[in-house]
């Protein structure tokens, strides 16, 4: 019972002396919005670390064909190899051309992404070196899946939304929490007291560090709002100078 206790007083804690009700209402809702929403938004964080690190997986899977020594020589003519690619695997829609001496393939591909064929060949001599076979694309394919969608569907966009909206809430009354009730405090809220102790310096963390990153994080959540509600995406646009889109889900 005094451990329920402890709990329920420090998740509906009693307003402080000279607290605005404002600052109460924000650091109450604070607090409970940022449980509710906090496994969702860990899921989107990780699953979009995990996506932005696709490209350099798939090709490390694939670097028999995507790395290439190369001796500082000419390229091999991209108009020939472009005919040998055709002649095996149909008209190209897409050619990947390294920098140069950058120990990289050149490579072709037919079709999109997921079913296309990519052939590589070495740059300097036109050597094939065989076809990528991308095989963590249907894992990555599941992570964008559940980056966007919770893996859910519409549904899941919905939910994935609604915890974008909630964190940047979040973000505001974070930084209303944040602010000095006097300005000359200010200065104070800016430093981190590394010898205080644990739940100290975890306070200064969370306050010093969240308020740097607001910028930052409002941003990457804009970006998700965008690609969660149509309403948010024409508001953006419209903004802009653009002209309001109709857009159907996929």
């Amino acid at each position: 019972m005094r451990e329920g206790g402890k709990v329920k007083k420090s998740l509906l804690r009693r307003k402080r002396k000279n607290e605005s009700w404002f600052k109460y209402l924000m650091g109450i809702c604070h607090l409970w919005l940022g449980l509710l929403s906090s496994v969702i938004v860990i899921v989107v964080c990780l699953s979009g670390c995990l996506y932005a690190f696709r490209q350099q997986v798939n090709d490390y899977a694939d670097r028999a064909c995507v790395k290439a020594q190369t001796h500082g020589k000419d390229f091999f003519p991209i108009d020939s190899l472009v005919v040998l690619f055709e002649e095996q695997y149909g008209v190209h829609n897409r050619i990947y051309i390294p920098e140069w001496n950058d120990n990289r393939s050149i490579q072709i591909s037919s079709g999109d992404r997921d079913a296309g064929i990519t052939a590589c060949y070495h740059p300097e001599t036109g050597e094939f070196l065989g076809v990528k076979k991308n095989a963590a694309e249907p894992f990555f394919r599941f992570v964008l899946d559940l980056h966007r969608n919770l893996a859910m569907g519409p549904t899941g966009k919905l939910i994935s939304g609604v915890a974008t909206l909630i964190f940047v809430f979040m973000l505001f009354s974070g930084f209303v929490l944040w602010f000095p009730t006097k300005i000359s405090q200010l200065k104070s809220s800016f430093a981190i007291k590394w010898k205080a102790r644990f739940y100290r310096l975890n306070y200064d963390l969370h306050n010093v560090l969240g308020f740097y990153s607001i910028p930052l994080l409002i941003l990457i959540a804009i970006t998700g709002l965008y690609v969660s509600f149509t309403w948010v995406k024409n508001g953006i646009i419209v903004s802009l100078g653009g002209e309001s889109i109709v857009v159907t889900d996929d």
